[in-house]
């Protein structure tokens, strides 16, 4: 027996060094075909572009998986729980790019020498703070969040904390978390602690750029903050169920999450970026979009696309110098830009973008102001044949011109029925064949159909031919190539909507303009249906008698047949009832009157903008006191009051505010202020007083040049005649400054700005009109369940991850099983290396838990073997089983009595013959009820495989929950599935168990 046992010990040592051995080995190998950066990265990039098809890291529970999916399609796809694991993947070979905010990664790649990102940012964002939605205590913290991050923006503070936070400077990074008064009690906090700058972990104590502005706000409105640190995935689902109040990090404003939770105004513009291997970034220089901070317009600010070689960057650089400008080939490319919310507004051809919208955009708009008026025109080489021809083709414009021709072939092309794009037949008649240059993208103009080039100034070259007999030969060719074409005589005429200017006549003769247009901003119209003020032409207006929209409406909107009212609540009455179809109104008045009457909206686009000023009468007495209003003005415009004062009447905090009316010194001269007291927030009663933004004014200033005040309440129409007479010292009522009212009232200078909207009915615009139904429980429940499972066909998610984790469970419990017994048959050997080995197994397997144990194989151990996850997670589920498995083998092989054995050697059976035919089958139906619950235990373990990257059923469960922010239906249909594949496998082992058990009784 002792030779046996020395005989095992060394055929054990031997197995070992083989072990090592071929580890070694192994290792050698896969290190050589390592796909590691410094080996095989050959080729430098420069664009997200050459990364499609790659395999991509998603990071769950964020809203880059949208991105993910829209410019990388062709790739594969993988996910991790942080951007750490996923540096760590990617430094691995493991990946080969994901997407990140590009504050963060800009942090990250500081502190991971071996990764960078590509600069060519693939959108812009906002990042704003999370609340609970329809929650009237939530809806409070959001309105004081708002107010204080309106003030950090005023006064520069939010700056401040920016460059604080991004800069390198670590001893002024901290937040001071304690001596909080909490009078209006805690604020639970949720935020993630591996998202920097934005929120993360400091010697022991959460900082960042967010946790700074919790604690400035908690310290204003008297909170105590308690901040939990959360996963990526959790955040909204636990503001959306009331678990937390407030989100702190870096959450990007969406139109799927606005579903679930309200925003903040945003506290950061950022933009999504690639994350790569360092050594494969090309080092030259990007051409970046253009970016200058203050905003000056309406635009300023904004992401604007133009056309590569075309004027209109110049063009935005001097009418909207604060704007981002970002540059496309192709006017397709930026039609989609726009559409898909990645640019604000196109700057383009008018003539272009209005064939884009009568073509199949017209949820398209453009402005009806022109950044600069152009003529567009043909182009011939500056050369004696090119004048030549040059002047006959004038001559036919003149005469096109001259008889209506030319209009009608404009009216054509610039119509969106292929039926009528048609071109004249041609041949050349003995005086040659011209070649024409253009670049057929540019329709109207010029362009491809039913793969012909055509459009209206092909057209044009056509009749020009026919009619001077000559043939037409057309070259398509890049635009930037028509121009060197016709100096090199390659051609001998182009077009292409080209725009005639005194730089390009230098170098080209132009002939007279075949079309006056001009450049145009093109935006998105957001109020549903494509629907423009403009489409409003020709029907019914409402006015204020005496009010400045008659003239706009007039200009704008000329063919509407137009009635007069005494206020806006006499408008909304009679838009309600039909008697109207619209009436202007600015933002402010615009969004209250919608938001008391559900059945109204607001046109997004902009009709006008508008100054308002204060009236005085034309004499000294109004002129002394208009002057120290200007002077009052002045100073509280600088010192950031005004600023403070409009901010308050807008909020919601204002909603049972009053002006405060003590002080006034009743001893001096009296002024009289005319009000209408019913245009929120200007001027309106609330609580039987008077309050708004007018009268808080006009207090302000009584107060400060010692007048006392008088305040009456009228219609606008009696405003004028009132100050002429002398019964009113001067009037607010949100009153627009003209010319026209110039020559009646004097004036103070601006104090408001307001874009003015078109009010209508909602059931006019959107054709299926929100009703107002009662909660129906199976409607909810099925509404989650297209939400979560048929939109999109996400079930093909849950139906991968079934598939996945079902993988991994049978091919671990296969493997795992197979390594028990032979753990339990080694340490039955008798020999002592055996069981101390299969001892030291057992203990650190089961003392090594399985998150970390997969881990460390997927990042350590088999990191470098190109092995997959999904093998990596069979691997360690299979050791995991295999050393709790062993012992309940053994536990069940050790219950049987010794004396059977004894009893089957007697009998003539040899050790094996005993152990697998009288031994091992009744141990087997002793252990297999507890080997069941392993087994199912094993099943349950698989949800934590996510963290290297596999998709299985908890992880797709995730990835449905961080893309519609439904707690309930993902996780609870999760669980029945996890129930049902468990009752699957009790049911399967039930039925082995019984095999089992009547082979026993029949062998008995």
């Amino acid at each position: 027996m002792r030779k046996n046992i020395k005989k095992t010990d060394l055929i054990i040592v031997a197995v070992i060094i083989l072990l090592i051995a071929a580890g070694i080995v192994f290792s050698v190998v896969f290190r050589n075909n390592d796909r590691s950066p410094q080996d095989s990265a050959e080729k430098k990039v420069s664009s997200y572009t050459d990364y499609n098809g790659k395999r991509i890291g998603i990071m769950t529970g964020t809203s880059l998986e949208v991105p993910t999916f829209e410019f990388f399609p062709d790739s594969q796809y993988f996910y991790y729980n942080n951007a750490s694991d996923m540096a760590v993947a990617l430094m691995q070979g493991k990946i080969d790019g994901f997407l990140g905010d590009e504050p963060q990664m800009r942090m990250l790649c500081q502190e991971q020498d071996g990764i960078a990102y590509i600069k060519q940012k693939l959108t812009e964002e906002d990042y704003a703070f999370g609340f609970q939605k329809d929650n009237d205590r939530a809806d409070m913290i959001r309105s004081q969040f708002d107010e204080m991050l309106a003030e950090f923006k005023s006064d520069g503070k939010i700056d401040e904390i920016r460059n604080k936070w991004f800069g390198s400077d670590e001893s002024v990074k901290t937040v001071d978390l304690t001596g909080f008064s909490g009078e209006n009690g805690e604020l639970k906090v949720v935020t993630t602690a591996s998202d920097m700058p934005f929120s993360y972990i400091k010697d022991n104590a959460a900082v960042g750029l967010s946790i700074e502005l919790v604690e400035k706000f908690c310290r204003r409105y008297g909170y105590t903050p308690v901040i939990e640190d959360v996963d990526f995935a959790s955040r909204v689902t636990g503001l959306s169920t009331g678990k937390y109040d407030m989100c702190a990090s870096s959450l990007t404003i969406t139109e799927e999450r606005k579903e679930s939770i309200s925003f903040s105004e945003p506290f950061y513009n950022s933009g999504i970026v690639l994350v790569v291997r360092k050594s494969e970034i090309d080092e030259t220089p990007q051409s970046e979009i253009i970016t200058v901070s203050t905003p000056i317009s309406h635009f300023a600010g904004s992401l604007i696309g133009v056309g590569i070689g075309s004027m209109f960057d110049v063009l935005v650089k001097e009418k909207i110098p604060d704007a981002k400008i970002r540059y496309f080939n192709t006017y397709s490319d930026m039609v989609t830009a726009l559409e898909s919310g990645k640019v604000d507004a196109l700057c383009l051809d008018e003539p272009v973008i209005r064939y884009i919208i009568a073509s199949e955009h017209s949820q398209i708009i453009y402005l009806d102001e022109k950044l600069k008026k152009f003529s567009y025109g043909f182009v011939f080489p500056k050369t004696e044949d090119g004048r030549k021809l040059r002047d006959e083709f004038n001559e036919f414009l003149g005469r096109i011109k001259g008889n209506g021709e030319l209009k009608d072939v404009e009216n054509r092309w610039f119509s969106s029925d292929p039926a009528l794009h048609t071109l004249p037949e041609i041949k050349d008649s003995g005086k040659g064949t011209l070649k024409l240059a253009a670049e057929a993208i540019n329709a109207p103009f010029v362009y491809l159909e039913q793969n012909k080039i055509v459009g209206y100034e092909i057209e044009l070259a056509y009749r020009f031919c026919k009619e001077y007999g000559y043939g037409l030969e057309i070259s398509e060719m890049n635009f930037d190539a028509v121009m060197p074409s016709l100096n090199s005589g390659v051609c001998d005429f182009g077009c292409d909507c080209i725009t005639i200017t005194d730089e390009r006549a230098e170098s080209v003769y132009f002939s007279e303009p075949d079309y006056e247009g001009g450049g145009v901003l093109a935006v998105r119209d957001t109020a549903g249906g494509g629907v423009s003020s403009y489409s409003f032409n020709g029907t019914r207006a409402g006015i204020i008698t005496g009010s400045i929209h008659d003239d706009i409406i007039k200009e704008k909107l000329p063919d509407s047949t137009i009635f007069e009212y005494n206020g806006y609540s006499d408008m909304t009455a009679a838009l309600k009832s039909d008697k109207i179809d619209y009436f202007l109104a600015g933002s402010n008045i615009s969004e209250n009157i919608t938001e008391a009457n559900p059945d109204l909206m607001y046109l997004s686009d902009v009709i006008d903008v508008l100054e308002f000023g204060v009236m005085f009468p034309k004499n000294p007495d109004g002129n002394e006191v208009r002057d120290k209003f200007n002077e009052y003005l002045g100073k509280i415009k600088a010192d950031g009051t005004l600023d403070e004062i409009i901010r308050f009447w807008q909020s919601e905090s204002s909603e049972s505010a009053v002006v405060d009316m003590s002080g006034l010194d009743s001893g001096n001269e009296t002024l009289t202020l005319a009000v209408s007291a019913e245009i929120k927030p200007f001027s309106y009663i609330s609580s039987g007083k008077l309050a708004g933004i007018d009268p808080d004014i006009a207090v302000r200033f009584c107060k400060e040049y010692g007048y006392d005040l008088d305040v009456k309440t009228v219609d606008f129409g009696g405003m004028m005649p009132g100050l002429a007479s002398g019964i009113y010292d001067f009037a607010m009522n949100c009153v627009t400054i003209t010319e026209e009212r110039k020559e009646s009232a004097d004036f103070s200078d601006p104090y408001f700005f307001e874009d003015l909207h078109l009010v209508v009915r909602k059931q006019d615009v959107i054709a299926d009109a929100e009703k107002n139904e009662a909660p129906d429980l199976i409607k909810s429940i099925a509404d989650s369940f297209e939400k979560n499972f048929i939109r999109e066909e996400r079930w093909k998610l849950i139906l991968e991850g079934v598939i996945t984790t079902s993988i991994i469970t049978v091919m671990s419990v296969l493997f795992g099983s197979i390594l028990a017994f032979l753990i339990c048959m080694f340490r039955r050997t008798g020999s002592v290396l055996a069981n101390a080995i299969s001892n030291i197994y057992v203990k650190l397997l089961q003392g090594t838990p399985i998150v970390v144990l997969l881990m460390i194989l997927y990042y350590v151990i088999l990191g470098k073997t190109g092995l997959s996850a999904v093998w990596v997670a069979i691997v360690g589920f299979s050791l995991n089983f295999g050393a709790y498995a062993s012992e309940i083998m053994r536990s069940g092989i050790e219950s049987i009595d010794a004396g059977q054995r004894e009893a089957a050697l007697a009998l003539g059976y040899s050790e094996n013959q005993a152990f697998f035919r009288f031994i091992f089958p009744q141990a087997a139906v002793r252990f297999l009820p507890v080997y069941t619950g392993e087994i199912i235990s094993l099943l349950k373990g698989t949800s934590i495989v996510g963290y290297i990257a596999i998709q299985d059923l908890t992880k797709m469960g995730d990835i449905i929950r961080s893309r519609t922010y439904e707690a309930f239906f993902p996780l609870i249909a999760t669980a029945v599935i996890y129930f049902i594949l468990a009752w699957i496998i009790s049911l399967i082992l039930k039925l082995v168990l019984s095999a089992v058990s009547t082979r026993k009784k029949r062998s008995n």
